[in-house]
């Protein structure tokens, strides 16, 4: 019998990997890490956010909701822009913020019919900023 193992392939998609060893081996063992990134979005920028950002408040301002579930939404829309605004933004940050934004939204949305006018008005603004925020398109919604 012989002392040979047979090669061993690990192929990765759309993944990311937390250290560099994917693949362990008892004797010899060739490891190639290919990282190939490609984006269907254009990536926006820092001002295409802010506009957006600016968009949604006005959105949230100029609508009928309960003023304490406007307010909410406002307060939490107010922390995302300001990190939106800082030279090096903490993206995650400003998503986790907009994800409360949108769900105080959902919340309004699911109790009184207006709520249902706004989210259907704020849903393509969220799904425009995913990019940029570097979350999936399952975060929002």
């Amino acid at each position: 019998m012989s002392d040979q193992k047979p090669p061993q392939s690990i192929s990765i998609s759309g993944s990311s990997l937390s250290n560099n060893q994917i693949g362990q081996a008892g004797r010899d063992q060739t490891q190639t890490q290919q990282i190939i990134q490609s984006s269907t979005a254009p990536s926006l920028s820092q001002e295409k956010v802010l506009a957006l950002l600016a968009d949604l408040e006005n959105l949230i301002k100029n609508t009928s909701i309960p003023q304490n579930q406007q307010e909410k939404a406002l307060r939490y829309l107010s922390v995302a822009k300001e990190e939106a605004q800082t030279e090096n933004p903490d993206k995650q940050f400003t998503a986790d913020s907009l994800k409360k934004v949108a769900g105080v939204l959902k919340e309004t949305n699911e109790t009184i019919e207006t709520g249902q006018k706004i989210w259907g008005k704020i849903q393509p603004i969220l799904k425009q900023l995913l990019p940029w925020l570097g979350v999936a398109s399952s975060f929002f919604f």
